[in-house]
């Protein structure tokens, strides 16, 4: 469980959501990509190729993050995504979140696409601690 947790700590920093804040954040609760969303979707334009994902998650407010790089040492478009939620807020309710990928100049029928992403639930103090911190100016000398 440590290693998971580290490692959703480094895609929550590779996504711009988590800082490097400090070893003093609870850790949050972590549902993995699996069982938690659908078969991604692809739709072409003449450009581009759509990659849609619906992902399961609280009928709560969400934040979602998704980023998308090639790995060129295995040929895969590796995609991500990062649904955050705060469990002080959650209802007794499902809902479904679309995630969208557009893929300039992607031609591929989709084998080559690997989807990696987590619905993390935070709690209100948790929450707080990531909030950026005020920069102070350094004093003119």
């Amino acid at each position: 469980m440590k290693k998971a947790v580290q490692i959703f700590v480094l895609v929550l920093l590779s996504v711009g959501i988590l800082s490097a804040a400090g070893p003093d954040i609870d850790m949050p609760k972590l549902s993995p990509h699996q069982g938690t969303a659908s078969t991604p979707e692809l739709r072409r334009t003449l450009d581009e190729t759509i990659v849609i994902l619906n992902v399961n998650a609280n009928n709560s407010p969400h934040v979602l993050c998704a980023s998308s790089e090639f790995d060129r040492h295995r040929n895969v478009y590796v995609l991500h995504y990062v649904l955050t939620q705060n469990q002080d807020l959650f209802r007794r309710s499902r809902k479904r979140v679309t995630v969208e990928w557009r893929l300039r100049g992607y031609r591929g029928d989709g084998r080559n696409i690997e989807v990696r992403g987590a619905v993390v639930t935070f709690r209100t103090s948790q929450l707080q601690t990531l909030m950026p911190k005020p920069i102070r100016p350094m004093p003119m000398k």
